[in-house]
């Protein structure tokens, strides 16, 4: 009697193959789509909470009557008004490059007083200037000369904002 041979072919085995390697080149470009899409979201995360900070140390210094330092925190590093930083918070620099920073992390710039996040994830990041990859924020605020609030005293706006504009995703 003969034995039949059972199991794969070679032609079904790399049938098999090719199709595995379809679905997870799929998977993978969809994981590192994702991936960005949650740096995204993490940097505007920890951009509205120090725009939050930003507006709670406006109103501290706006209820104890120090409107006259709000200048003065234009060039605060506004990581230390977090009760905690973000763990990619890597500290103060002076003059930040694409070379001072790894990819995924913030940094102070104590020489252009602005706060820097590196972007890792750059498929869909569409920088302002080529092969800008950091994304620098500055707290930005405008006295408004035609409202008094107290005889020396004018209302002030102030807002936590990037430099340059960027395109991410949209």
């Amino acid at each position: 009697m003969k034995k039949t041979a059972r199991g794969f072919t070679l032609f079904e085995l790399a049938i098999v193959a090719m199709l595995t390697s379809i679905l997870l080149a799929t998977l993978l470009t969809r994981v590192l789509f994702y991936q960005e899409q949650a740096e995204k979201a993490a940097v505007k995360q920890v951009a509205g909470g120090l725009q939050s900070a930003l507006i709670l140390q406006h109103g501290r210094l706006l209820t104890h009557g120090a409107a006259n330092k709000l200048r003065a925190l234009s060039t605060e590093n506004p990581m230390q008004w977090l009760t905690k930083p973000p763990h990619n918070y890597v500290g103060e620099f002076y003059g930040i490059t694409s070379q001072t920073i790894a990819p995924g992390n913030w940094a102070f710039d104590l020489q252009s007083r602005q706060l820097v996040y590196a972007v890792a994830h750059r498929d869909y990041f569409t920088p302002k200037t080529q092969d800008d990859y950091l994304i620098r924020y500055q707290i930005n605020i405008e006295q408004h000369s035609a409202i008094k609030t107290t005889a020396n005293s004018r209302a002030s706006s102030i807002a936590f904002s990037p430099v340059k504009s960027y395109q991410w995703f949209d």
